[in-house]
């Protein structure tokens, strides 16, 4: 009986996110084709919260990954994506690593404070290579597409 009430339960959530249409592409959103009752999207349109198929235009990956290899330390390829929760702070420790670094170690050395530069120099290794872990982390998520935008939709294809 268990086994019976799982696949009922089963088909009941798959009928509910299922993008149901009357074979027309206008219930697609023109984004896609209408098959069988069920709208089959386009490549990289997906749908999301709608009552319509194929409403929603993933971010494409070629220009995450792009703007992340090229302007990653800066977040340009979170920014791109509406991650704004990973952008500022990579944003902010590049800035503090590029901004800040030469100015504290130019003071201590000049005022013979050798603790200063030594923890200043300490802080600008452990930023450079928080700010490499990030850009190379942002690489591998928009690499292979397991990054998500600001709505939780997975970026499009190649």
């Amino acid at each position: 009986m268990m086994k019976y009430s799982i696949a009922i339960l089963f088909v009941i959530v798959s009928l509910a996110n299922a993008q149901f249409c009357n074979n027309s592409a206008i219930d697609c959103n023109l984004n896609g084709f209408c098959i069988d009752n069920q709208c089959h999207c386009f490549t990289n349109y997906v749908t999301h919260n709608s009552a319509t198929g194929c409403n929603y235009h993933q971010k494409d990956r070629t220009t995450a990954f792009l703007l992340e290899f090229f302007l990653g330390e800066f977040g340009a390829g979170w920014f791109y994506l509406g991650r704004i929760e990973f952008a500022v702070p990579v944003l902010v420790l590049t800035l503090v690593f590029a901004c800040c670094f030469k100015p504290i170690i130019s003071f201590a050395t000049k005022n013979d404070h050798a603790g200063i530069a030594v923890a200043a120099a300490c802080f600008a290794v452990l930023s450079g290579c928080a700010v490499f872990g990030l850009w190379l982390h942002g690489m591998i998520v928009t690499g292979n597409g397991s990054a998500t935008d600001s709505n939780g939709v997975t970026i499009g294809e190649w």
